[in-house]
C-alpha cells in the first residue's frame, strides 16, 4: 500500500513538472521574444523586475513540485506567487510598470504571517495585557468568620 502512494507520487510529479516546465518555457519564450527584443522602453529597472520574476519562479516552482513529489496537499503561497508571476511576466511584454502587481504577494503574506505570529503570542500569554491579576491582594487562603453578636 505505502509504495502505491509513491508510486502516485511520482507520477503527479512527472505531470506537474512537465506541465509546469512547459507554462514557464512558453511565458518566458513570449516575454522574451515580445517583452525585450520588440520593446524599447526595456531598461533596468525591467530587468531588475524580471530578475524577480526568475527568483519567484524558482522558489515556488520548487516548493510546489517538492509538495507534490512528496504526495503533500499543494501549498497555497506558492501557487499564488507562481500564478502571479505568470500573469505580471505576460503583462510586462506591453509595460513595465506592471511589476508592481507582483509586490502584493510578499505584502499579503507578511500580512498573514504577522496575523499568524501575533496569534501564537496571544496563545502563548505574551500578547495579553495586563487584567490586575497581580494587583490583588492574596490572603493566606482562610477566610475570617465574623463573630455574632448575641443580644
Amino acid at each position: 500500500m505505502a509504495n502505491d502512494a509513491a508510486k502516485k507520487a511520482a507520477k503527479a510529479y512527472a505531470f506537474w513538472s512537465k506541465i509546469i516546465a512547459a507554462i514557464t518555457a512558453i511565458i518566458t519564450f513570449l516575454f522574451v521574444y515580445f517583452g525585450i527584443y520588440g520593446n524599447d522602453n526595456f531598461g533596468m529597472w525591467s530587468w531588475i523586475a524580471y530578475i524577480l520574476i526568475i527568483i519567484t519562479y524558482w522558489f515556488s516552482i520548487r516548493q510546489v513540485l517538492n509538495s507534490i513529489a512528496g504526495g503533500l496537499p499543494k501549498p497555497e503561497m506558492f501557487y499564488d506567487a507562481m500564478y502571479t508571476a505568470f500573469f505580471v511576466n505576460l503583462l510586462m511584454i506591453w509595460s513595465p510598470y506592471f511589476f508592481w502587481l507582483l509586490l502584493w504577494v510578499p505584502a499579503y503574506y507578511g500580512y498573514k504571517a504577522y496575523g499568524f505570529m501575533s496569534n501564537m503570542a496571544g496563545m502563548a500569554g505574551m500578547g495579553q495585557q495586563d487584567q490586575g491579576y497581580g494587583n490583588q491582594q492574596q490572603g493566606g487562603g482562610r477566610k475570617r468568620k465574623k463573630k455574632r453578636r448575641r443580644g
